[in-house]
């Protein structure tokens, strides 16, 4: 075994020996001189190794597993000349505080050159059978002659990387640098973090959502990434660990594939974090896959933290930026969302709270106008809406029934959304949450992220005689309940209801059959519901300006009855039943 292992060093010292004394040589000037070094890649790869090459230590692993030990370093290269380069025959160590020295084995997957102007990734490893804790000092290039007696080591480079030992996820950095506060924009090419020399996106830590799916809670961790530089930049695969209770959780990027950004371009970045524990975080670390290929093939992959966030003390901290509202405006729309679309404006016209008889809750209602601002036809979105109450509670809306399938260029269709709310709510003020949409009813994995925030005041109440449906608005001019004598000697009584009615409505904003309609219930003086009739703001049979007449075919009275009423309701379908809000009564 020996005998083999000196003749494949041997092999490899007379392939290698030739291939060094000849970059060695006086180069010709103009075709292999080494270019400047961009600041960029200088900050990555700081020590100069050789005439062409510049190293610099990416992570450092120092990670107790059941075999014992494992020590683990990724090392970048970088090739300022205009040619070829090969990887030297350098041994790389690390010593430990205690003045122990450990050779760590290269993988197998390592490169063997470097093309010009290149960074590669070079990986490291070695597992001791230690269990005791100790600490990493250097890490150390050594040029190892073997062929003289004694053999020569001559030192080529020597790094401190106490500061950037990973031990795991309880690790704690003491380079202040490597803690941000939430908020706080990093780039991860900065101080030889992640990707490389050229990636100049940086991100920010914006929002943690909690969610309730059907594989159980978790907690959203959202960042937003911008490139503010001059070309494209793809985002690296890297993780979102989170700590809650002494325990560690792994997230899972929602946006599958390669991503990546043109300049000037942002966009989010979504993490979902397992949540079922029910802790507050405590912080969450940004983190790099890493592997190892061992001479066998077999692949050690493993993680190394790269920076730690600080997780805010409140969810409001952690939330949109929520922007005072006035009815019928435009919402702003939170633009680095891929669910919001340019061409689709938002606008809350309408706001109510209300009991409906019966109820022990309160029912609110959110009226959204949908309006595309494009010259096409697109499917129709689905945003979601989340009513926010004085205590801080959401509460989820249910939209309206709609057979609405394309939203028209420049008309605005109008929605209701409908929230189930408790009895004792009296705030005037609400926070509404609009959530991603999805398009045509297909649901998206962050379709619940939120797009915007707003504050609002609930609709004001109209004039005695007004009653706003919007995009309508009726005035009741005159009414009158007539009844009718039916039939011949067992003649029974009829009721009719005769409305004039001054009918407007808001300009460029549709409704279909299923949107907003009346409903008119005849009613005695307990309150009893003799008879109702549900009539459309479009299509046949509608309301219409002026005068029309109401028939309550099924109320049948023996004896005339004088002191009746009609109620008047504002209706729509959901999916989980008819909404009924009164709007007026006549009496």
């Amino acid at each position: 075994m020996k005998k083999h292992w000196q003749w494949k060093r041997l092999a490899a010292c007379s392939v290698l020996v030739p291939v060094l004394l000849w970059s060695a040589l006086p180069m010709t000037a103009g075709a292999d001189t080494a270019a400047a070094v961009s600041p960029a890649a200088a900050s990555l790869t700081p020590y100069a190794i050789t005439s062409e090459l510049r190293a610099g230590v990416k992570s450092v692993l120092n990670e107790r597993t059941q075999e014992g030990t494992r020590i683990g370093v990724v090392v970048r290269l970088f090739n300022r000349s205009a040619s070829v380069v090969v990887v030297p025959d350098y041994q790389v160590r690390v010593s430990t505080t205690e003045g122990i020295s450990y050779a760590l084995e290269p993988s197998a997957a390592n490169a063997i050159a470097v093309q010009p102007r290149e960074t590669i990734e070079l990986s490291y490893m070695i597992t001791v059978k230690r269990h005791d804790a100790f600490s990493l000092e250097k890490l150390v290039w050594l040029s190892v002659d073997e062929f003289v007696y004694p053999k020569q080591e001559t030192v080529v480079a020597s790094v401190g990387i106490a500061s950037m030992e990973w031990r795991g996820n309880a690790t704690t950095f003491s380079d202040k640098s490597k803690t941000l506060a939430w908020g706080e924009s990093f780039a991860l090419s900065e101080a030889g973090e992640l990707a490389a020399a050229g990636d100049s996106l940086r991100y920010t830590p914006v929002q943690l959502l909690d969610q309730e799916t059907p594989q159980g809670a978790v907690t959203l961790a959202r960042l937003l990434v911008a490139n503010p530089g001059s070309a494209k930049q793809w985002i690296p695969d890297f993780a979102l660990v989170g700590k809650a209770d002494n325990r560690f959780y792994t997230g899972t990027r929602k946006e599958a594939g390669a991503l990546s950004l043109e300049p000037g371009e942002t966009r989010y970045i979504h993490y979902a974090l397992p949540a079922d524990h029910r802790k507050p975080w405590g912080g969450l670390t940004v983190a790099t896959p890493e592997s190892f290929v061992r001479s066998d093939g077999t692949v050690v992959p493993y993680m190394v933290g790269r920076l730690q966030i600080q997780t805010p003390a409140s969810a409001a901290a952690a939330s949109l930026r929520i922007q005072p509202y006035k009815l019928k405006n435009k919402i702003a729309l939170d633009a680095s969302n891929p669910l919001a679309n340019p061409d689709i404006e938002l606008a809350v016209v309408e706001l109510q709270r209300f009991v409906q008889d019966g109820d022990g809750y309160q029912t609110a209602v959110a009226k959204i106008q949908m309006t595309n601002r494009g010259s096409r036809a697109v499917l129709m979105p689905h945003f979601g809406l989340e009513w926010e109450t004085s205590n801080g509670d959401r509460y989820e809306g249910i939209r309206q029934s709609t057979v609405w399938r394309s939203l028209l260029p420049k008309i605005g269709m109008v929605l209701n959304y409908a929230f189930t709310i408790p009895a004792s709510e009296q705030g005037e003020k609400v926070e509404l949450h609009v959530l991603g949409g999805t398009v045509d009813g297909q649901a998206s994995e962050l379709s619940q992220v939120p797009i915007a925030a707003l504050s609002a005041g609930l609709s004001a109440s109209p004039e005695a005689s007004v009653i706003d449906m919007y995009p309508f608005t009726m005035t009741v001019e005159r009414w009158k309940i007539r009844s009718e004598i039916q039939g011949g000697a067992n003649f029974t009584y009829t009721y009719e209801l005769e409305l004039d009615v001054a009918l407007s409505r808001a300009a460029d904003a549709a409704v279909d059959k299923t949107s907003t309609r009346m409903r008119a219930e005849l009613v005695d003086e307990s309150g009893r519901v003799l008879d109702s009739r549900t009539l459309p703001f479009a299509g046949q049979g509608r309301i219409v300006d002026g005068k029309q007449t109401i028939r309550f075919e099924g109320a049948e009275t023996e004896q005339r009855m004088n002191s009746l009423a009609v109620n008047l309701y504002e209706v729509f379908d959901t999916a989980e039943g008819e909404v009924a809000r009164l709007a007026k009564t006549l009496k």
